[in-house]
């Protein structure tokens, strides 16, 4: 059975830590994507997948700042795709989301 978490906070209150903890009480041994950032806060792990709103901007910093808009601003970011995501993953269906890095 799939379980879905959904953890909403301010920048820098210690999510990423959280998740990190939490993915080690599900058996999971915590590490970012492979090819991808070692910093990144997308953790996978045989039993948990961590989904980053971060992963689903639509804009990367330049696009933000020529558009004028911040990266909390619904317009820099695919929330569509991220429901989608989140929905198959729920179902039991695999999905390759986007990992974020800039």
């Amino acid at each position: 059975q799939t379980v879905v978490i959904g953890l909403a906070a301010d920048s820098g209150c210690g999510k990423s830590t959280f998740m990190r903890r939490l993915t080690s009480v599900f058996g999971g041994a915590a590490e970012p994507p492979k090819g991808g950032n070692p910093d990144s806060n997308t953790l996978i792990s045989d039993t948990t997948t961590v989904i980053c709103l971060d992963d689903y901007h639509s804009l990367d910093r330049t696009g933000r700042k020529e558009k004028g808009v911040t990266a909390l601003d619904p317009r820099a970011n695919n929330f569509d795709l991220m429901y989608e995501q989140v929905k198959a993953i729920k179902d039991g269906i695999p999905v390759e989301k986007p990992i974020y890095n800039q």
